[in-house]
C-alpha cells in the first residue's frame, strides 16, 4: 500500500503545554500545513463562557468559581510553576512560537465564518484539537477532511470537561485520571475512543500538573497515531458503551477548592 501525506492543521490554545503539542508535530515527519490558535480567555476561562455561565448560572456562581481559580493559583502557585518547568521544554515551546512556517491563525473562536474559511481554503486531511476552545459542528463539516482527532486530559467515560483530574481527586477517584484520544463529534468529550490510557499521580502533582501530564502524552500519541494512519489508513473506533451526561462536570467554585486542596495531598 502507497503512504498517503495527509494534510495537517492543529487546533489550539496559547498556552506552553498547546506550544509544545506544535513542537511535538513539528519534530514529526507529518505535513502540518496550519495552525489556529484560540486565544480569547480569561483567567483560563473562554471569555464566551464566561458570558454565558453568567446568564445561565448567575453572576454569584460565576463569581465563585472565579474566585475559586484565583485561590487556588495563589496557593499553588510555586509548586506548579515547578512542576511545570520540569514537564515541558520551555526553551523550546518559546523558540517555535517564534519561528513558524506554517500557516498561522488567532481567532476568538474556531466556528466562525472567517476561521471555518480560512481552514477549509487549507483542504486538510486531518485536523487535530488540542484547545479547550469550543468546536462545533461546523469544524466537522469542513469540507472533505477525514479525521478529526481530540484530545482530553482525562477517561472519558468517567470524566468529561476541562477539570476532569480536579474532580476525580476531588471524588477520591485517583485510579481513574489519565487520557483519552477520540474522534471529535458534537458533544463535549463523546466521541468514539481511538486510545485511553491511566496517569500515576507523582510526588507534588496537582491536577493542574496532572492536564500537563496528560496533554504531553495526547501530543505523543497523535502523532504515532496519523503516521500509523498514513501508512495504513485505518484507525482505532472504539464506541463507549455508555456515557451519563453525570460524568460533565462543571467548573468548580471557591468551597470545592477548598475541599480539594486538603485532598490534593492525602490522595498520592
Amino acid at each position: 500500500m502507497t503512504k498517503k501525506k495527509c494534510r495537517v492543521v492543529l487546533l489550539i490554545g496559547n498556552k506552553i503545554w498547546n506550544w509544545n503539542t506544535v513542537a511535538t508535530f513539528k519534530r514529526s515527519s507529518l505535513n502540518l500545513v496550519g495552525i489556529c490558535i484560540y486565544d480569547n480567555s480569561f483567567m483560563g476561562f473562554p471569555i464566551k463562557y464566561i458570558i454565558k455561565n453568567i446568564i445561565k448560572k448567575g453572576i454569584f456562581i460565576t463569581i465563585d468559581q472565579i474566585f475559586g481559580r484565583l485561590l487556588y493559583k495563589i496557593i499553588n502557585l510555586r509548586s506548579d510553576k515547578k512542576r511545570l518547568l520540569e514537564i515541558f521544554d520551555i526553551k523550546e515551546c518559546k523558540n517555535i512560537k517564534n519561528s513558524l512556517d506554517a500557516s498561522v491563525r488567532f481567532t476568538n473562536s474556531y466556528n466562525n465564518k472567517k476561521t471555518l474559511d480560512w481552514i477549509s481554503k487549507l483542504n486538510p486531511d486531518i485536523i487535530v484539537v488540542h484547545s479547550n476552545g469550543w468546536v462545533g459542528k461546523s469544524i466537522i463539516n469542513v469540507s472533505k477532511v477525514e479525521l478529526i482527532i481530540g484530545g482530553h486530559p482525562g477517561l472519558t467515560q468517567f470524566y468529561r470537561g476541562a477539570y476532569s483530574g480536579f474532580w476525580a481527586i476531588y471524588n477520591r477517584e485517583q485510579e481513574k485520571i489519565g487520557y483519552s484520544i477520540f474522534h471529535i463529534d458534537s458533544g463535549v468529550d463523546t466521541g468514539d475512543l481511538i486510545f485511553q490510557k491511566k496517569i500515576n499521580i507523582s510526588e507534588n502533582d496537582s491536577y493542574m500538573s496532572l492536564d500537563w501530564r496528560g496533554m504531553k502524552e495526547i501530543a505523543k500519541k497523535q502523532v504515532e497515531i496519523i503516521e500509523e494512519y498514513e501508512k495504513t489508513q485505518k484507525i482505532s473506533r472504539i464506541k463507549h458503551s455508555e456515557i451519563s451526561d453525570k460524568s460533565e462536570y462543571p467548573i468548580p467554585g471557591a468551597s470545592h477548592y477548598i475541599r480539594y486542596l486538603y485532598l490534593q495531598n492525602n490522595v498520592k
